[in-house]
């Protein structure tokens, strides 16, 4: 009886995997864990695939559909090849989890009967502060990752998980339907919150389950692929869900996108700058998905 299945959706992460694997070990519950390859272009299915784990089961796509598309076919897979379990846990590659960490975040979410997925309080590997309970900026629009006031709490409802680290009852999940693929990454957890705040349920935040994360491990070397994701998704997540207009979200948009492109420029990241360019004139024809 597999009590969580555990989605990691990797691409070129191959060789870190198995340290987030190595650290779910210490856990009371029974876990599968399924890896969802991106097509990755470095050696990460040859490692992968020698991975001498019982738990893990290997998922390898034709393509790359990014984080939105690897956790659906992950979704498809458990609904498909195994009986619907009550708990799925999504983990990113490049992070390291506590002793009993989905046990804990297990016990704190069956306590809460209207909350739909929990995320544990991040650190970076040097232990500066990440994740500390996301909430929605409405007035500025602005996702805030790291809002001071909610580290001294336990448990507390905010706006938007952690696609780092969650624990989802899958009873909401079935409810709210698939992650949004038009996004590929950055801002589908903003997007998916959102659709369980529709549906009436809470989202929540351990802060003292704490986990570790490599920053940007996948991105870390294309950064003006990521440039391009934040500036497209920002548009197409607020376009949809700011309480302003359109004609005023749209201005208030390009303005903070504009800030950015002028940082970025006195930074010399010429090239992260074309590419946010980019990302705006996509968002502009509604081209969504992988870049």
């Amino acid at each position: 009886m597999i009590d969580v299945f555990v989605i990691i959706v990797n691409y070129n992460s191959g060789e870190v995997v198995q340290r987030a694997i190595r650290s779910l070990n210490e856990e009371y519950l029974t876990i599968k864990i399924l890896i969802v390859d991106n097509h990755s272009s470095d050696n990460s299915v040859r490692l992968l695939s020698e991975i001498n784990d019982d738990r893990v089961e290997l998922l390898i796509s034709n393509s790359n559909s990014g984080f939105s598309g690897g956790v659906n076919m992950a979704y498809k897979h458990i609904k498909y090849k195994y009986t619907l379990p009550k708990h799925m846990f999504i983990f990113n590659p490049d992070a390291v989890a506590v002793k009993n960490m989905i046990f804990n975040l297990k016990e704190s979410l069956e306590l809460n009967e209207d909350a739909a997925v929990i995320s544990p309080r991040i650190i970076a590997m040097n232990g500066e502060a990440w994740y500390s309970g996301a909430i929605i900026d409405n007035n500025n629009l602005k996702v805030i990752n790291v809002p001071p006031h909610t580290k001294n709490n336990e448990i507390i409802k905010i706006d938007v998980f952690s696609g780092c680290a969650a624990l989802f009852k899958v009873k909401c999940m079935e409810i709210s339907g698939e992650f949004n693929e038009m996004l590929f990454m950055y801002y589908d957890e903003a997007d998916y919150s959102k659709r369980l705040k529709k549906n009436n349920f809470d989202i929540i935040y351990h802060s003292r389950i704490v986990i570790k994360h490599e920053l940007s491990y996948t991105t870390r070397n294309i950064s003006y692929i990521k440039t391009y994701y934040m500036t497209r998704n920002n548009y197409m997540y607020f376009m949809n869900n700011s309480p302003f207009n359109k004609y005023v979200t749209f201005l208030l948009l390009t303005k903070h996108i504009v800030r950015n492109m002028v940082s970025l420029t006195s930074r010399g990241k010429i090239k992260n700058v074309g590419y946010g360019l980019l990302g705006i004139f996509h968002f502009l024809i509604n081209k969504g998905g992988k870049l």
